[in-house]
């Protein structure tokens, strides 16, 4: 019972309900409900909702929303690098996208997770999927429209967050704590 209640909870919370931005928001804030952001350049990126909107930041007190690619389901996690968006979604998992035209973002490939993708990190050709009561997984995107499973490792808690540094792992565990894992051999991941 306890695991259903948990699962209402995050389900409640990150299922990307949209509200209309306020009038009364102070210079520079705009949008709906978003889920996470990164900035590249004059863009940021943003998860939330249905789908990735992408915004010109240029002049920081008028955002102009430029592109945007809509998804299946909740879009939680949004990671940037180069010319290619990589978000986590709630049910399809993890999505590839071009955004080398802002204005026409496109779908590049795809890697159907186990659980509810929330987070993703990039580092090289590695994506690292904080992937809920799936745990982590590591996704080798060097053929970004073929991505495959290098490994997993099933986190104790509920996997919302990951940041990785060299070969270490820190994976946000919701009421798990913080995991830290060695990712040196995506095969045979280890508890640190």
């Amino acid at each position: 019972m306890k695991k259903i209640s948990f699962l209402f909870l995050v389900f409640s919370i990150i299922c990307g309900f949209n509200f209309p931005a306020s009038a009364s928001n102070p210079l520079g804030s705009f949008g709906e409900a978003f889920n996470d952001i990164k900035v590249s350049e004059n863009y940021a990126y943003v998860a939330g909702g249905y789908g990735l909107k992408i915004y010109d930041i240029s002049t920081p007190s008028s955002p102009v929303l430029v592109g945007s690619y809509t998804t299946d389901d909740s879009a939680n996690g949004v990671y940037v690098s180069d010319n290619t968006a990589y978000i986590s979604t709630e049910w399809s998992g993890l999505l590839i996208i071009d955004v080398s035209n802002p204005s026409e973002p496109t779908l590049i490939g795809s890697y159907n997770t186990d659980g509810a993708a929330i987070d993703v990190y990039v580092s090289g050709t590695k994506a690292y999927v904080a992937d809920g009561l799936a745990g982590l997984l590591i996704i080798d995107i060097s053929n970004l429209s073929s991505p495959t499973l290098l490994g997993k490792y099933d986190t104790d808690g509920f996997a919302v967050g990951v940041y990785v540094s060299g070969t270490t792992a820190y994976v946000a565990d919701f009421y798990g704590g913080i995991v830290i894992i060695d990712v040196s051999d995506p095969s045979s991941l280890k508890l640190l």
